[in-house]
C-alpha cells in the first residue's frame, strides 16, 4: 500500500489543530486552594483527628456494649442449634454514655432463675415440650446458667447439685446450697463470681467463700415467742449470704480499700409456697424474710451492715398480689385483700405434725433428724403426698396440681387457738425497720428493679412487653373467659403504675404464663450511708436509698416463646432467667 504523502497528512494535523478551541484555564482544586491556608490547613487536620478519636470511642463503646450485653454466641449442640435463645442486657435511660463507672463505683449483674428440678418434671404439665428428659435438658441448662455474663445469681428449684456446682466452679463461681429438709432432692443456690474472665475484665470479683451465711425455714420460724402464725407446711426456705469484695486489682471494677463503695453485697434468695389459693401462707413467708434478712443485715457488729442487700426469686404471686403489695408497701387492693382472707384457713398438715410432735416422731422442720428417724421418714412422705424425687415422680406439687388448684383442699376454719396473722400483723411483718433513729425517713419497703427501670429501658422499648400491656395473653390454658382477638388483660388498670411494669411474662409453660419472679432491692438501713450530700433533699435521700439500676435483661417475646416453655434452643425451664445490673 503506497505511504501518503508527508505533506498532505502535515496539512490534514493543520486543518484540525486550527479548528480545535483553545484549551480551557484549569482551575486550582479545593484541596489546593485549602493547601494555601495555613488555617484551614489546621482546622482539617483537627477535624480529621476527631473524627479518628470519635470513632476510636464508638468502637470501645460498642465493645464495652457488647460485652456488657452479654451478646455472645451461645454455645451449639451436636447439629448446630442453639442450646438456648440469648438476650440481650438493655440500658436504662440516663445510663447510657456511662459504660465505665467512676473508681468510685461497683457496677455487677444480678441473675435470678428458676431452673425447673428434673425431679418435679411432669409431661401432663409440659404438654407438648420437647425438653423434658434430662438428657434433653442438660446442656441447655448448663450453657444459659453461665450465659448471660452475670456477677451474683439467685437460682431456685435447683437438683443434680454436682452437675450445676462443677458448670459454675469451671465458670469462675462458688456457691451454697440449701434446701428445706434432708430427704429433698431439689433447693436454693446462691452463686457468686470469685474469677476475673479476662485479664482485662471490669467485672468484679467476690471471696471464695461468705462472710456468714443462714437459711430461713419458714414453718418454724416465729413471728414472736411460741407463736408460728404457719396455717400449713410447705416445706421452703429462704437463703442468704454475705459475700466479700476481693481486694481491686488494676483493671476490675471490685473495690479498693480506699474506694467509698460498699464492701461487699448481701445476697438472698427464696421460693415461696406455690398454691395459687394460699395468699396467706405466702403472705406470711414473704413477711418472715422481711424481717430475718432485716436482723442478718444489722446483726451487732457485723461487718456487712451498710453493705446493698439484693433479694431474688420465685415468689410464686404476681404483681397484682396481696403478697407482691406487702412486699413493695403498695395498697392491697379489695379483691386481693378478700383473697387473703379466704386463705386464712388451717391445712391438715399443720394438725398432722402437731400430732407426730406430741409422740416425738417428726423433726423441727429445719433438716435435724429426729431420735427415731424411720417413724420422721415416714411423716415427711405423708406431709409432703409421697415425694420421692430420686425416681422422678410425684411431690407435693403434683399431689396439688393433679387435684383443682382453684380449690383449698384438706382446710379447715381457723380458730383462735391457731393464732394465724391478722391483716393488720402481716402489712407490719412486711415493713423494714431502720436500724437508727436518723434513718426514721427511710423507705420501709424492697423495690423491684423491673418495676423502676423496665418501660425505661432504651432502644427498643420494653412498653409493650410489660405485665399491664394490652397484648398479654391468657394466663390458663382452661381460662374460659378468654377471647381470641379481644384484649383481655384482667390488668390493664395497673399501667403506668410499679407493678404495671414488670415483664409480661416469667413463666411460660403450655398451661400456664405468669410472672411469678422478681428482683427486689432492700432499702439501706442507714440514709447516710447512701446521701451525697449532707445538703441533700429527703426525696433525694429516699432515692439513695437505693442502688441505682443501670440494665436489665431483656425478657422473651411472646413470639419467641408461644410454644410454650421448656422448649430446645430458647430455654430448657418453664422460667426464663430474669437479670438486673446495678451501681453500687
Amino acid at each position: 500500500m503506497p505511504k501518503p504523502a508527508m505533506g498532505a497528512k502535515a496539512h490534514a494535523s493543520a486543518t484540525c489543530t486550527a479548528a480545535a478551541p483553545p484549551p480551557p484555564t484549569k482551575k486550582p482544586s479545593k484541596s489546593k486552594a485549602a493547601a494555601l491556608d495555613p488555617i484551614q490547613i489546621e482546622a482539617k487536620r483537627r477535624e480529621r483527628a476527631d473524627k479518628k478519636e470519635r470513632e476510636a470511642k464508638h468502637k470501645a463503646a460498642a465493645e464495652e456494649e457488647a460485652r456488657a450485653s452479654g451478646l455472645s454466641a451461645p454455645l451449639v449442640d451436636a447439629s448446630g442449634r442453639p442450646l438456648y435463645k440469648p438476650r440481650q442486657w438493655g440500658m436504662v435511660k440516663g445510663a447510657s454514655g456511662q459504660s465505665f463507672p467512676s473508681e468510685e463505683k461497683t457496677r455487677l449483674k444480678i441473675l435470678s432463675w428458676n431452673m425447673l428440678a428434673q425431679g418435679l418434671v411432669r409431661r401432663k404439665l409440659f404438654p407438648g415440650s420437647d425438653a423434658l428428659r434430662w438428657k434433653d435438658r442438660e446442656a441447655g441448662l448448663a450453657a444459659e446458667l453461665t450465659g448471660h455474663a452475670w456477677d451474683v445469681a439467685c437460682l431456685q428449684e435447683v437438683d443434680r447439685q454436682h452437675t450445676h456446682g462443677e458448670t459454675l466452679r469451671a465458670a469462675g463461681y462458688s456457691h451454697i446450697f440449701a434446701k428445706g429438709y434432708p430427704q429433698k432432692q431439689h433447693g436454693l443456690m446462691l452463686a457468686w463470681r470469685t474469677r476475673e474472665q479476662t485479664p482485662a475484665s471490669k467485672s468484679p470479683v467476690f471471696e471464695e467463700a461468705p462472710v456468714a451465711s443462714q437459711t430461713l425455714f419458714y414453718d418454724d420460724e416465729e413471728v414472736s415467742t411460741g407463736r408460728t402464725g404457719c396455717s400449713r407446711i410447705t416445706r421452703n426456705i429462704a437463703l442468704f449470704a454475705a459475700i466479700k469484695f476481693k481486694q481491686a486489682t488494676s483493671a476490675a471494677a471490685t473495690p479498693s480499700a480506699s474506694s467509698s463503695s460498699p464492701k461487699g453485697l448481701i445476697l438472698a434468695t427464696t421460693h415461696l409456697f406455690w398454691h395459687p389459693m394460699h395468699g396467706y401462707e405466702r403472705a406470711r413467708q414473704a413477711g418472715l424474710l422481711t424481717q430475718a434478712l432485716n436482723a442478718f443485715r444489722i446483726r451487732q457488729d457485723a461487718e456487712w451492715q451498710d453493705w446493698p442487700t439484693i433479694l431474688a426469686g420465685d415468689f410464686n404471686d404476681q404483681p397484682h398480689s396481696a403478697t407482691y403489695s406487702l412486699l413493695t408497701g403498695r395498697d392491697v387492693d379489695s379483691e386481693s385483700l378478700q383473697e387473703l382472707l379466704q386463705s386464712r384457713v388451717v391445712h391438715q398438715s399443720i394438725d398432722e405434725r402437731e400430732h407426730k410432735r406430741a409422740k416425738g416422731l417428726f423433726d423441727n422442720g429445719k433438716g435435724k433428724e429426729s431420735a427415731n428417724s424411720d417413724a420422721n421418714e415416714g411423716a415427711d412422705a405423708a406431709i409432703d403426698g409421697g415425694e420421692e424425687e430420686e425416681q422422678e415422680s410425684g411431690g407435693e406439687e403434683e399431689e396439688e396440681a393433679a387435684a383443682d388448684d382453684q380449690m383449698l383442699k384438706n382446710c379447715r376454719t381457723a380458730t383462735a387457738a391457731d393464732d394465724l396473722l391478722t391483716f393488720e400483723e402481716l402489712q407490719q411483718l412486711n415493713t423494714i425497720f431502720p436500724l437508727t433513729k436518723t434513718a426514721k425517713s427511710s423507705p420501709r419497703h424492697f423495690r423491684s428493679a423491673y418495676a423502676t427501670s423496665y418501660p425505661d429501658l432504651e432502644h427498643p422499648s420494653e412498653s409493650s412487653n410489660l405485665f399491664s400491656s394490652s397484648t398479654r395473653g391468657r394466663e390458663r390454658w382452661d381460662d374460659g373467659s378468654w377471647q381470641e382477638g379481644v384484649s383481655n388483660n384482667p390488668h390493664l388498670h395497673l399501667a403506668g403504675t410499679p407493678a404495671g411494669a414488670e415483664p409480661m411474662w416469667t413463666l411460660y409453660s403450655s398451661l400456664f404464663s405468669l410472672t411469678l419472679d422478681f428482683i427486689f432491692l432492700m432499702p439501706s438501713p442507714t440514709t447516710q450511708h447512701w446521701r451525697r450530700t449532707p445538703d441533700d433533699a429527703p426525696d433525694a435521700q429516699t432515692e439513695d436509698s437505693f442502688p441505682k439500676i443501670t440494665r436489665l435483661l431483656r425478657t422473651h417475646r411472646t413470639a419467641d416463646i408461644k410454644e410454650g416453655l421448656p422448649r430446645r434452643g430458647v430455654c430448657v425451664s418453664d422460667h426464663i432467667a430474669i437479670g438486673a445490673e446495678v451501681e453500687l
